[in-house]
């Protein structure tokens, strides 16, 4: 299929192409007919301080020669944006924003977040739950402004490591979801600029309701992380995505590269531009 046969595309994610260079990447995603890519610079050879002014530049210039949209995912590893040590969380935020500077210098305009993790034993007296969410409340008031500050918006991520599992059950993976009280007491706090990423596998996992999230935070800016063509067919008949399904570019597809082409093919059968245009009228 020609690259004008395909329209709008979903995003593609960095997370298939471990071991690549970022500017091969976004030339494997242009011969994909992507039109756009998330950057993830969270290991060599594209660590924050590998991408010097020079490739930053490079890459802003190819990517909009292109004509792809890029979004930035930042590093997630050891990041507590809700640690309740103040210290933890304010290297939480400055990571975050030299994340968010790039990129600003590459043309992003979108910022995925991973919010971190609470331990079971945070919840364990009223002190400690109060605490907690205190800690949350400072964090996204933090990151709300850090948005402004960089004009970008940002994008929190329901998972991996904002909660544990709350029955210390050996059978539920720990640090993988966040639950649907938490993602409230986060956008209570937050500005407008702050939006949802919510990734579907988590979600799944974690038991999130997906379509009582999109109900009560549907009027935020939304992005979507699938791993397969099943799983995207999956939000849009079964999850109500298309209540707040504007464009394609909000689909962002990080399974691993072998499988894009697939992946495409369902994306380009599943969203039509028409059923795009009729979404926005929802």
């Amino acid at each position: 299929m020609a690259c004008s046969e395909t329209g709008v595309t979903p995003a593609v994610s960095y997370a298939g192409y471990y071991g690549y260079s970022f500017e091969e990447f976004v030339e494997a995603a242009v011969r994909a007919c992507a039109t756009a890519v998330e950057l993830i610079p969270d290991q060599g050879p594209n660590l924050l301080a590998e991408l010097t002014p020079e490739r930053r530049s490079a890459l802003r210039t190819r990517l909009r020669g292109a004509g792809v949209t890029p979004v930035v995912h930042s590093v997630f590893y050891d990041i507590n944006l809700v640690s309740v040590v103040p210290d933890v969380q304010e290297l939480a935020l400055r990571v975050i924003a030299r994340c968010g500077e790039f990129a600003r210098d590459i043309g992003a305009r979108e910022v995925v977040v991973h919010p971190g993790y609470r331990f079971p034993g945070w919840r364990s007296s009223e002190f400690q739950r109060r605490n907690a969410d205190d800690a949350a409340r400072r964090g996204v008031e933090k990151l709300s402004a850090l948005a402004d500050k960089l004009d970008v918006d940002m994008f929190l991520e329901n998972g991996s490591y904002f909660v544990t599992d709350r029955e210390k059950s050996t059978t539920k993976p720990l640090h993988y979801g966040i639950f649907l009280d938490e993602i409230d007491l986060l956008l209570e706090f937050a500005s407008s600029r702050v939006g949802i990423c919510l990734d579907y596998g988590k979600a799944k996992v974690s038991q999130l309701p997906v379509r009582e999230l999109i109900r009560r935070h549907g009027g935020r800016p939304f992005r979507f992380q699938v791993g397969s063509g099943r799983r995207l067919r999956e939000l849009l008949l079964e999850q109500g995505l298309k209540a707040v399904l504007h464009t394609p570019r909000q689909i962002t597809f990080e399974g691993p590269a072998e499988d894009l082409a697939a992946f495409m093919a369902v994306a380009a059968g599943a969203i039509s531009s028409s059923d795009v245009e009729a979404n926005r009228a929802t």
